[in-house]
């Protein structure tokens, strides 16, 4: 059976020429981008780049992979961001807040993200700031609280 991922991470080394910026980009860590460049090349039972301290330059065997597979694996990830477009936000806002304050910001994210949902909670600034703390609301509409709460809130952003 074919392991798309190894593929899709031998692209993405062969596009970089570098494992560190590789793995940044995967998001996972160094030897685990080395290992699976290595299952690929055990699986297909070839070498398929010259390592060296400058990075990783393809050979002859990773060159005609590459052209075989980089259109195959672009659509691919084409696809994957089409279907995770899709967000979900969950906004928070004061209670006594006007919606005229915000209502606009919102409609105009929508207009250009379409396929986003946003949840609106209505709540008191205090559980606000709490379930923001809590990671269970995306962003807060308020007005300032308290010094302490709004410290909370202006530090947990950064």
């Amino acid at each position: 059976m074919i392991n798309l991922e190894l593929y899709r991470i031998f692209k993405i080394v062969a596009d970089e020429e570098n494992l560190t910026k590789a793995s940044e980009i995967l998001h996972i860590s160094q030897p685990a981008v080395t290992k699976h460049i290595k299952n690929l090349e055990n699986e297909l039972n070839v070498k398929l780049f010259k390592r060296s301290k400058y990075g990783m330059i393809l050979n002859e065997n990773g060159k005609k992979l590459y052209l075989q597979i980089k259109d195959a694996i672009d659509v691919i990830l084409k696809s994957e961001d089409i279907f995770n477009i899709h967000k979900e936000i969950n906004l928070g806002v004061q209670v006594n807040m006007p919606s005229r304050i915000y209502s606009s910001a919102i409609l105009k994210y929508y207009d250009n993200n379409k396929n986003s949902i946003i949840n609106i909670d209505q709540l008191t600034a205090k559980n606000m700031f709490s379930m923001l703390e809590k990671q269970k609301i995306d962003l807060a509409f308020s007005k300032k609280y308290s010094n302490e709460l709004y410290n909370l809130f202006v530090f947990s952003i950064f």
